[in-house]
């Protein structure tokens, strides 16, 4: 036996977690998770030091449920995992949780109330690796025939899993753990860092040098409140992720937040985006809980992209500005909001460090020309060379669209790319769009490439993402049948041609002036907003009828997806009326499911009124009004009470 098998465990658990990232197996939203609260209970197990033997028994079930996903993902990577071993995956993710809650409360308690906890704590202990070793049945009970001799072998000893999976990453091509552990771009000093997964530093970065240093500086000062500010696509998140990453940053910052906020449309949204980041649990109290936990923690650091989605509306804008002043609060907490601003207006209420950073522009010509060669490739000859500063002056030296545009010519050729750019853009000028940005010329140069004309089907997947704030995954677009053909090869077209990226999750999504700009022209066809609705509605309608289980596995995926249910139950609230009662069920679904997990009720409640006005369904009528006296009594007008109570008599025995 090692000498110190507890620290063994736990270093061959996080190689299990970094092949799971190497298979792309964290794609799948509960892997995802898994992943992240098994490095969460690494962190959190390194600072304890009693009961390690048991502790050990339990974490080496941890590891073989790791190896025992690892052999499932790699068996067959390119297909969908069936729901009874999402199920038990989402067991398993539950798991984690108690163990790391478990292994937290022995921490903070003193020598003196151990001592009168023994009987407690034993009766945790005991608990978790009951349940850990149920699961390893489970899992082998799911898993199919097929797998039998894989998971067998995994029955052995942590040293010989450990051989076996070493053995797989050579497979791989994984050098070693430090490289596996790079790629998911986690802050090894940070618990709370594990769970809000770091987006790696920018590959090309040019002329921003400048910036960097002035942005590096300021947070370095006593408690940094800066924000970059610039219009969209001018590379904000590229400098704040620059900035992230910066080696005297990573020093003074003991955990490191890099928080989206694109699909935060208000204020309880982005409080709890923010608490998912710290682990925290939804709550009526979250914010407070936030604020303590801040507290408590070391040096931190937290940037928010795309802020002035949450900011922005006036409805929402008094309620964020309170909570970003409350982070404010905090001495050893930075903020960096990132602001896509058509002026040069900041959150108010917050004492903003000076001086203010300005507002981004453009990249100098000289870093513009080597971005551009960086992703086309070095032009030969003159004509080419003639051709690329004709590219670049279409660019605006906009850092999105110089992306944008090189992609396009380093298919197409510098000079056939600068040809269609010159007839194209005559033709947008005689249509009235003079005046449109470079960047929404740039974009519609690349909608209109050869690449995409030849992939006719690329734009209906362009347009959906468009509508979807939180994005998609491989899984999910396999799962919900949406009609585009060969999907998987559609995705990596939008990825080459830089219309989309994958985030830190691996979930497929638009950058925010695209996704604004492809909202502004044609939606995608009915047929593809349908299968991708009816999906997100089996969801939520899956997780209705099991929410009464503590291990709910579907609360994973409606939690990546709440902002894109939100998006689709809108869009069909304004359709036509085939379309009108899904999408009260999907409104009456999600404000249960939101209600229930404290994270407040749906605004689109209140349009139910108005909508159901168009709907002779007494059933639904009757649903809607059992939720609203359900839910929302207060918000009944008491002359209204009589009239309600007599229609919902006569609705609720039609109401299932």
């Amino acid at each position: 036996m090692p000498s110190n098998p507890i620290d063994n465990v736990l270093g061959y658990i996080k190689v299990a977690v970094n092949i799971l990232v190497e298979i792309h197996a964290t794609e799948v939203p509960l892997i995802s998770t898994v992943a992240r609260i098994s490095l969460l209970v690494v962190e959190t197990m390194e600072g304890l030091r009693l009961n390690k033997e048991r502790w050990t028994r339990i974490l080496d079930g941890v590891h073989e449920l790791l190896c025992v996903l690892v052999a499932i993902c790699s068996t067959d990577p390119d297909s969908a995992l069936p729901p009874n071993v999402l199920h038990a995956i989402g067991q398993f993710a539950q798991n984690l949780q108690k163990i790391q809650s478990c292994i937290r409360s022995q921490q903070e308690l003193s020598n003196f109330k151990r001592f009168f906890k023994q009987g407690e704590i034993l009766a945790q202990l005991n608990s978790c690796e009951a349940e850990t070793q149920e699961l390893v049945h489970l899992f082998r009970l799911v898993s199919g025939s097929q797998l039998h001799a894989a998971i067998q072998e995994m029955e052995l000893g942590a040293d010989q899993r450990q051989q076996q999976l070493l053995a797989l990453m050579e497979t791989l091509s994984i050098s070693d753990i430090g490289s596996s552990m790079r790629s998911i771009h986690l802050d090894q000093n940070s618990t709370s860092s594990i769970l809000s997964l770091l987006p790696p530093p920018p590959q090309i970065f040019r002329g921003r040098e400048t910036e960097l240093q002035e942005v590096s500086a300021a947070l370095l000062d006593e408690s940094p409140r800066i924000a970059i500010l610039g219009p969209g696509g001018i590379g904000k998140t590229v400098l704040a992720t620059a900035a992230l990453h910066h080696p005297d940053i990573v020093a003074k910052y003991t955990h490191r937040h890099f928080i989206q906020c694109e699909a935060a449309n208000s204020a309880n949204d982005l409080i709890l985006a923010v608490g998912g980041h710290l682990n925290l649990e939804p709550s009526r109290t979250l914010s407070k809980n936030i604020s303590d936990r801040l507290i408590s923690s070391g040096s931190t650091v937290m940037i928010f992209d795309n802020f002035e989605t949450p900011w922005e509306p006036s409805n929402s804008r008094g309620d964020v500005e309170r909570f970003l002043s409350m982070l404010a609060d905090i001495p050893h907490v930075a903020l960096l909001p990132k602001i896509t601003m058509r002026g040069a207006e900041r959150p108010e209420n917050i004492r903003w460090s000076r001086p203010f950073l300005p507002q981004l522009k453009p990249l100098p010509a000289l870093a513009a020309r080597d971005t551009f060669i960086d992703i086309a490739d070095k032009p030969s000859g003159s004509d080419e060379e003639l051709a690329l500063d004709g590219l670049l002056d279409a660019t605006g030296n906009v850092p999105l669209a110089i992306s944008l545009m090189a992609n396009v010519a380093s298919y197409e050729g510098y000079g056939p790319a600068l040809a269609r750019w010159e007839a194209e853009h005559t033709e947008l000028i005689s249509e009235g769009f003079d005046r449109r940005s470079n960047l929404e010329k740039s974009i519609l140069i690349s909608l209109n490439s050869p690449r995409i004309a030849a992939t006719p089907h690329a734009l209906h997947l362009l347009r959906l993402l468009a509508m979807l704030p939180d994005g998609t995954s491989d899984v999910e677009l396999r799962q919900s049948d949406v009609p585009i053909p060969d999907i998987l090869h559609t995705k990596s077209l939008l990825l080459r041609t830089s219309l989309a990226y994958l985030d830190h999750d691996g979930r497929l999504k638009v950058l925010v002036p695209i996704r604004e700009y492809m909202n502004t022209i044609s939606p995608p066809p009915k047929l593809v907003i349908m299968a991708m609705r009816n999906y997100l509605y089996e969801l939520l309608r899956g997780w209705d009828q099991r929410r009464q289980l503590s291990s709910n596995s579907f609360i994973p995926h409606l939690t990546a997806n709440l902002a894109n249910i939100q998006a689709l139950a809108k869009d069909g609230l304004n359709g036509q009326d085939e379309d009108l009662t899904q999408a009260v069920l999907m409104v009456l679904a999600l404000d249960r499911f939101t209600t229930v997990t404290a994270r407040g009720g749906t605004s689109l409640m209140q349009r139910l009124p108005a909508v159901l006005v168009r709907v002779s369904d007494e059933a639904l009528h009757g649903k809607y009004l059992r939720a609203m006296f359900s839910s929302y009594p207060a918000q009944i007008p008491p002359h209204d009470v009589e009239r309600l109570t007599q229609k919902g008599h006569w609705a609720f025995p039609k109401c299932p």
